[in-house]
């Protein structure tokens, strides 16, 4: 076991410094230390418990969960599954069956590590069906079977060890089965293979009488091997999400099925929906209407794979696209295409499509819904045969889509004074200018959140043909990484005084102490707009994994709002004493008179306490000594108040 884990450690070093040798001079790429998507949604959601109270799946015709039709949710959903651990997404699985994975990996239901002060091999995630009652006359032979991938995107599990050791890894994918009469699991898969990280591989099981009958469940596990946090020289900063499964088409049915994904019987969305613009996710709403005439797509590119629906013969169907303006509800367009699909074939439609949506002056924000979706009369699931997009046009130009999946930042030798710089092309209207009021920066959190005493300065510079100018526009203060924005949520550095902008700039984060772990997007892909500064030299990176940082430029006076209506004013408060035994008293700059919502985390974003009072003071009496975050909400959700204090 400690063999496994100093050559895990020592494989991570290596693959670190092949990477910052191979992206030139430092500039890397880092897993993330905590699932961000999943510890955001786990804060936001009131009243959802942690396990789902149990509803028996009535098996009728079969069993079907593809996880396509989750719109952005992260857990399974409480109809099929028992427990949360498992993470939903459409960014770590490589060449998907259809829109949406299941992913088991080093992080629990939290989004936080299974890291422990002595961890080897952890047993981590698991997906728990709900109990299944069958009708009777159930036929004879059940079969289940699911689809599973090793690493794709994400981390490859150390199974099978690649290193010619001769030795394997311990990091595994396992299915139980619950036998109901013997009130016990029973292993009924296991594998450590992780040759085909590209690959979907097919499992198919029988279900024998022992597990026929009411009360029958199945669940995956996952094992995962990850150094202990008090391993002498462990950088904490450095700690990744690793030994990633993905789980997907998990089908129980009455009879065997084919051998691969290309006897499903099913045709299949398998891609996300691009941006509406080619060159941003959003810009600001006011700047929507040149943008728009100057970079929006005059096709909304849609990816079919047909998996044998017509047993390999050509199928016809019809596929729709369906814009509605979330402001006012209008529909705003709907074109149909009909075609006769060669069986087996994967074709990405470019048909020529626009979304119809347009800038409406009475408004400061715009809300836009792009939907996708296939009409057929085979016989197939219909559940993965619609795409949803949703848009917001607000204040801020982003490249990314508002979800990290790893960490970008300059290590090593170069990682002191070097800079990073992401060009911007503003679109203001002919002849004016507008004004740049803010910078919005997200930072991944790491272990410990050693990374927020780093330091860092903004600055703004003109371009110089592709690069960043010689010439300053503005140089702001020296910050550290503040994480009391909450779990996945943005940093808004404010530009004082406001600078006027009328063309192309850069934005440039000047890295003075320390790593600086800015969100990376793997889904959208802006690296050729991205140069560093090291040695004196500004350079384009090299062989960069494709994606954007997550570094926004805000011309409004307020950052994204959480509720479409109004923006959220957000602001600090006073809490005293501070250092504090067992209660605090809070000071608010204006005077509060509603109920207020008082949330308290942990310095990982781990809720402590969550109380709602016209209290102002707080006992912290039940919390351990150390760093916490406080936020004030008030009920209308109009204003948030944050700042930090100490347990003694």
């Amino acid at each position: 076991m400690i063999l496994l884990l100093m050559r895990k450690i020592l494989i991570t070093t290596i693959l670190i410094l092949l990477s910052s040798a191979s992206l030139l001079l430092g500039q890397i790429i880092r897993g993330l230390p905590y699932n961000h998507a999943i510890a955001e949604q786990e804060h936001t959601e009131t009243g959802i418990p942690e396990k789902a109270a149990t509803a028996p799946i009535q098996f009728t015709d079969g069993f079907f969960e593809d996880f396509s039709d989750y719109r952005g949710r992260v857990f399974p959903r409480e109809d099929h599954f028992t427990d949360r651990y498992a993470y939903i997404n459409s960014s770590w699985a490589d060449s998907m069956i259809s829109l949406g994975v299941a992913t088991l990996d080093a992080c629990d239901q939290y989004g936080f590590p299974y890291y422990s002060s002595d961890s080897g091999v952890v047993s981590s995630d698991t997906l728990t069906s709900q109990p299944f009652e069958f009708p009777e006359g159930v036929p004879a032979a059940l079969y289940f079977s699911f689809f599973y991938q090793a690493g794709g995107l994400g981390d490859l599990p150390e199974g099978i060890l690649s290193d010619g050791s001769g030795e394997q890894g311990e990091d595994s994918l396992v299915v139980d089965f619950y036998a109901p009469g013997e009130d016990r699991w029973i292993q009924k898969f296991y594998t450590l293979d992780n040759t085909k990280p590209n690959q979907f591989n097919k499992v198919e099981i029988p279900l024998t009488d022992t597990f026929r009958m009411d009360g029958f469940r199945f669940r995956f596990r996952n094992y995962t091997s990850l150094p202990p946090l008090n391993q002498q020289g462990i950088d904490l900063g450095k700690f990744e999400n690793d030994d990633m499964w993905h789980i997907d088409y998990i089908r129980l049915t009455d009879g065997p099925t084919d051998a691969d994904t290309f006897q499903l019987g099913d045709i299949a969305i398998t891609k996300p929906l691009l941006p509406s613009l080619q060159e941003y996710t959003t810009v600001p709403w006011k700047h929507y209407s040149l943008a728009q005439s100057t970079i929006e797509r005059r096709n909304i590119p849609l990816t079919v794979q047909d998996f044998g629906t017509n047993y390999g013969g050509n199928i016809f169907f019809f596929r729709n696209f369906q814009t509605t303006d979330l402001g006012t509800g209008n529909e705003l367009r709907t074109r149909e295409w009909e075609r006769e699909f060669t069986g087996f074939e994967s074709y990405t439609f470019m048909d020529d499509f626009t979304t119809g949506f347009y800038f409406r002056s009475d408004t400061t924000v715009g809300v836009l819904e792009i939907k996708a979706y296939l009409e057929t009369e085979a016989e197939q699931p219909r559940e993965n045969d619609t795409v949803v997009r949703k848009e917001v046009y607000f204040d801020h130009y982003a490249y990314d889509d508002g979800t990290a999946e790893a960490g970008f930042g300059i290590d090593g030798e170069y990682q002191d004074l070097s800079k990073i710089g992401l060009r911007f092309r503003a679109f203001t209207p002919t002849n004016t200018t507008d004004t740049l009021r803010a910078i919005l920066l997200y930072f991944v959190k790491s272990i410990d959140s050693v990374s927020s005493y780093a330091e860092y300065q903004i600055e703004i510079r003109k371009n110089d043909g592709l690069k960043p100018a010689d010439e300053t526009l503005y140089i702001s203060d020296i910050y550290s990484p503040d994480y009391s924005k909450g779990i996945n949520e943005f940093t808004r550095i404010e530009i004082d005084p406001p600078l006027l902008i009328s063309d192309t700039f850069f934005v440039v984060i000047h890295q003075l102490d320390g790593y600086l772990n800015i969100g990376y997007d793997i889904n959208t892909d802006n690296a050729h707009k991205l140069y560093t500064y090291i040695n004196q030299e500004w350079i384009k990176p090299v062989n960069l994994t494709a994606g954007t940082p997550m570094i926004r430029a805000s011309f409004g006076k307020y950052s994204l709002p959480t509720a479409i209506e109004s923006p959220v004013l957000t602001g600090s408060f006073r809490v005293f004493p501070n250092p504090a035994e067992d209660l605090i008293r809070l000071d608010f700059p204006d005077e509060e008179t509603q109920s207020l919502l008082i949330q308290v985390y942990s310095m990982t974003g781990a809720l402590q306490l969550s109380e709602l009072t016209d209290q102002q003071s707080l006992s912290i009496e039940g919390l351990r000594s150390g760093i916490y975050l406080i936020s004030a909400s008030t009920t209308d959700g109009k204003k948030r108040y944050t700042t930090k204090f100490i347990k003694k």
